[in-house]
């Protein structure tokens, strides 16, 4: 079974968001969790952008 666009988005969002707090155990680590983030709303925006896209061609 192919997984959906938002269950991807999610995992990606709260995996990232999990290893960000994990991270910031250590204050130190500020600015690794925000790349953190920073890559993981990449990474769900891009999926987002790419289910429109399927969409508008019809391979969903």
């Amino acid at each position: 079974m192919k997984q959906k666009p938002y269950e991807k988005m999610y995992a990606v969002l709260c995996g990232a968001v999990s290893d960000a707090i994990d991270a910031l155990e250590d204050p130190r680590n500020g600015l690794y969790a925000r790349c953190l983030l920073e890559k993981a709303i990449l990474q769900a925006e891009e999926l987002y952008l790419s289910f429109g896209e399927e969409i508008e061609t019809g391979d969903s």
